[in-house]
């Protein structure tokens, strides 16, 4: 232990002040104690001030040390876990039994393995972290956290070296400071026989029927043979048979671009000698480019013929697809700018196109344009599904007047075969046919099996929530019986008053084949219609066919529940009959727009019918009928534009118009209006990725001014992800995430200025396999070793040697030292302000004068005593000497006997005396 000043040139003062105290208390104190008294204390008061003024520290140095054990547990280490357990045990058992150790693992994330502690007993490497990556750093700062200020500290690393994350660099300064010591004990890593896809490359744009080189470059630590695979969008396009050598391989194969817009290319690998398969693949990208093409997708091709007509007149690249063929993945999708839907039922469409429609539109800036017919809008089912959500229309159209009540009956089979998803499926399309129908509109629900069980009374549907409450009790029972369940709901609907009367029965299983007959007769002369809906496999579509046809209702088949909900709610509409409406009329012009350009000076030819829908608040009305329901309306809805036409194309309802001379023009407009034609030259995107981040660049040349540029991208396994950009400078904007796939993104620009959109782009980045996987060396650590003076390590003896720098702790005690010297003023000023010492010597002098006559009286005495006993002793001298002279003489003397016997006995005298002082 040692002072430490911070600032010893302060003592010099301290002679001075002591000088001046001096002379102040000369001048101005007569009182001699008073005036000492003073003095010392101002002295001692200022000495303390001085000493604090200094800046003193006590710096202790530290005995004990905390050593961590780091341990590297990423992939590239998985073989060696056991003999890094082996080297902590051994070398603990050297340590010093003050001397606390602690155990941490890291891969791409760090985790205490072992608390610190001096007892160090536990199991090691028994914590799971992610091993993907190597961030030593990671691992460092973990470590640096564990370890106590003020004792000496150690970390000992177990590693190959290979960090692949982080920088180490950031820590030097840090380590140094707090002389940290770092031992490294290099452990090699134990593959052996591997091979990987060390780069993967082809060009990332290029036109459509070119053909363009792929380049990849494999790795290999030994001779084998190996299948080679190539596969752009999920379809194998180059397959080959390859001899590898040891080291680097290189192949150039060609391919043809035959899709256009993003196409993801997948290398796959399958080597006959390999130990780890997680880098046998690797994925990159390119954009095909060509001139703008749309889909045209319907259910029966009469109804697209007229679209296909205008698409090849005016020139405009498209395919034509049945519904059922619809594209299921959003690359597939972006390569159209549009998608048109003719007549088209949600049935017929993919859960997965229904899903990527809204991203398609609302984050790419894809078209979709619908063509109404009988199966399309609330009869296509599109009620509550993604395509509601992306038109400018809702399916159903509340507030109509005049509207005829209905009254509905469901038919549930609830029977031990429906149990599970089906049943709950079948409840939720119930709840939906609720919701569907108007507040006056009636409903019942009989729920069956062997036996109809009466869940739900045919009433208004006013009370939506006991409905509902009543539909969600139902639970699974045991056979199938149809007919008895029948005749119950025809029995609740002939009561009835509604105009409208319909029954949906919804079955997966076998039922009575006989006995249907005169029950469909009553049904038909009371206007009561029916429709079936057959579940699964096990469903008997020869009777539920029979039974649709002869209740003059439709029948319905799915192979999977999903569709249940969408079936019921498009029969609930369809039932109403008052969405289709057949009438002769000239739609109206609502507000102009620029599809109306160069065609509307004549006006438009009449049509013969629509389907009935609602605008949404947002959307913008162009046409209407005489009654105010939409015919065309559009809107935008994010990045892209939809637009619905009500009408049909197929000449049922749309003669005139396929006959008008204009009508090229019109589609051209609608067209052209929903395909995106924001500028893309104008917009650059460069991406990298480094340390486990994506760092997203995009340059633009649209105007001066800044605008709000966000970029939205797609994952491998197309989840989306949004992105702000900020301005680094002009033109330029910067934003960065972290991926959490591997694998191709796609990467779209879009920026605004004051809610337009101005320009868009597109972009990609691949994100890599960890380097972790990869067999390479990493100078890096070794460099950072040397930079905060660390040393390898060979043995487990070597670890617990002397710290040379060892933890020097300070502590400050000028606090301390400014308390003393406030208690020592505040006494100066006690003894100043209350004359403390005149009142000490009032009671000091008294005492010290009775001491004093005290010690006079005792000495007065003493000396009596002393004299006396001086006489005493004489005569003792007189006396001794007379008895020598007797025995001398042999004569008795009494005179002298009589003598002796008046002598003082001095011992008396002596002890009294001794008793008395």
């Amino acid at each position: 232990m040692r002072l430490e000043f911070g600032r010893i040139w302060v003592l010099i003062l301290y002679p001075l002040i002591v000088f001046l105290i001096l002379m102040i208390s000369k001048k101005y104190y007569n009182n001699k104690l008073k005036k000492n008294l003073i003095t010392v204390i101002r002295c001692i008061v200022m000495l303390f001030l001085i000493l604090a003024l200094a800046d003193i520290s006590i710096v202790r140095t530290s005995k004990e040390t905390s050593t961590i054990f780091l341990s590297d547990v990423s992939e590239s280490m998985y073989k060696n876990k056991e003999s890094i357990k082996d080297f902590i045990r051994n070398a603990v058992k050297d340590k010093e039994k003050d001397d606390s150790v602690a155990s941490v693992v890291f891969g791409e994330n760090s985790t205490l393995d072992v608390n610190l502690t001096k007892d160090f007993t536990s199991d090691v490497l028994v914590t799971d972290v992610n091993g993907s990556y190597t961030d030593i750093e990671q691992g460092i700062l973990k470590s640096m956290a564990l370890m106590p200020r003020e004792k000496n500290k150690r970390i000992v690393i177990l590693t190959d070296g290979k960090a692949n994350k982080g920088n180490l660099n950031k820590l030097v300064q840090s380590i140094k400071d707090q002389n940290i010591e770092i031992k490294v004990k290099n452990i090699d890593s134990t593959v052996t026989n591997e091979v990987y896809v060390d780069n993967f490359h082809i060009p990332q744009k290029v036109n459509l029927g070119e053909q363009f080189q792929i380049n990849m470059n494999i790795f290999s630590t030994v001779e084998t043979n190996s299948k080679i695979t190539v596969i752009a969008d999920g379809e194998k396009v180059i397959t080959d048979d390859v001899m590898l050598r040891k080291g680097s391989n290189n192949y150039v194969m060609n391919d043809i671009a035959k899709k256009m817009g993003f196409v993801d290319y997948e290398l796959l690998i399958e080597p006959d000698i390999d130990e780890l398969t997680v880098n046998n693949t690797y994925s990159a990208f390119t954009f095909v480019q060509s001139t703008p093409k749309i889909l045209i997708l319907n259910d029966d091709e009469k109804d697209a013929l007229q679209i296909v007509k205008i698409a090849e007149s005016i020139g405009l690249g498209h395919d034509t697809l049945n519904s059922v063929q619809a594209p299921i993945n959003l690359e597939n999708m972006l390569k159209y700018k549009s998608i048109i839907m003719c007549n088209v039922s949600a049935d017929n469409l993919s859960d997965a196109f229904l899903d990527n429609i809204p991203s398609y539109v609302k984050n790419f800036g894809g078209g979709l344009v619908t063509i109404g017919g009988e199966s399309s809008y609330a009869l296509g089912g599109y009620y509550k599904t993604p395509l509601e959500t992306v038109l400018p229309v809702n399916m159903d159209m509340s507030g109509i007047k005049n509207k005829p009540k209905m009254a509905m009956m469901l038919v549930i089979d609830k029977s031990g075969s429906m149990s599970g998803n089906n049943l709950r499926l079948a409840k939720e399309a119930a709840i939906r046919t609720v919701e569907v129908l108007e507040d006056d509109d009636q409903i019942g629900v009989i729920a069956f099996d062997d036996t109809p069980t009466n869940v739900v009374d045919i009433q208004t549907v006013d009370n939506r929530k006991s409905i509902n409450e009543s539909i969600l009790n139902i639970s699974e029972g045991g056979g199938t019986s149809i007919l008895p369940s029948l005749q119950e709901a025809y029995n609740r609907l002939i009561e009835s008053k509604a105009e409208i009367k319909h029954i949906i029965l919804l079955t997966d299983g076998q039922a009575e084949q006989n006995g249907y007959d005169s029950l469909l007769r009553n049904m038909n002369d009371n206007r009561i219609t029916l429709s079936t809906v057959g579940v699964g496999t096990g469903a008997d579509i020869k009777l539920l066919s029979y039974l649709a046809t002869a209740g003059k209702g439709r029948k319905y088949f799915t192979r999977s529940g999903s569709s249940i909900p969408r079936i019921f709610a498009k029969e609930a509409f369809m039932a109403s009959r008052t969405y289709i409406n057949n009438m002769t009329f000239t739609p109206i012009m609502n507000s102009y727009h620029s599809i109306l350009s160069n065609i509307y000076d004549e006006g438009l030819p009449q049509l013969q019918g629509y389907v009935g829908t609602s605008p949404k608040d947002a959307a913008t009305v162009i046409l209407t009928s005489p009654v105010n329901d939409p015919i065309l309306s559009v809107w935008q809805y994010g990045l892209g534009k939809t637009a619905s036409w009500c009408s049909d194309l197929s000449g049922e309802w749309s003669a005139s118009y396929n006959a008008w001379d204009k009508n090229n023009v019109f589609w051209q407009n609608i067209i052209n209006y929903t395909i995106e034609n924001y500028s893309e030259d104008a917009i650059e995107i460069n991406s990298s990725y480094d340390n486990g981040k994506v760092e997203i660049t995009l340059n633009s040349d649209v105007n001066d001014s800044l605008l709000d540029t966000v970029v939205q991208l797609k994952s491998p396994s197309n989840e989306l992800l949004t992105v702000n950009l900020e301005p680094v400078r002009k033109g330029v904007y910067q934003g960065t995430f972290e991926p959490e796939e591997i694998g191709s993104y796609m990467i779209k620009g879009v920026q605004r200025h004051e809610d337009e959109i101005v320009a868009t782009g597109l972009g990609g980045i691949n994100i890599p396999y960890s380097e972790e996987y990869k067999i390479t060396t990493n100078k890096s650590f070794n460099t950072f070793v040397e930079k905060v003076g660390g040393r390898y390590i060979q043995d487990s003896r070597e670890v617990f040697t002397d710290i040379d720098n060892k933890v020097k702790t300070s502590r400050k005690i000028t606090n301390g030292l400014l308390i003393v010297a406030l208690i020592m003023w505040l006494i100066d000023i006690a003894f100043r302000r209350f004359n403390i010492v005149s009142k000490l010597q009032k009671i000091v002098l008294p005492l010290t004068n009775l001491s004093s006559r005290l010690r006079k009286g005792i000495d007065s005495k003493n000396k009596k005593v002393v004299n006396k006993i001086n006489e005493n002793k004489n005569e003792t001298i007189i006396i001794e000497k007379d008895i020598k002279k007797d025995k001398i003489n042999k004569k008795p003397l009494k005179k002298n006997h009589d003598k002796k016997s008046n002598l003082i006995d001095t011992s008396e005298l002596l002890g009294n005396t001794k008793r008395k002082r």
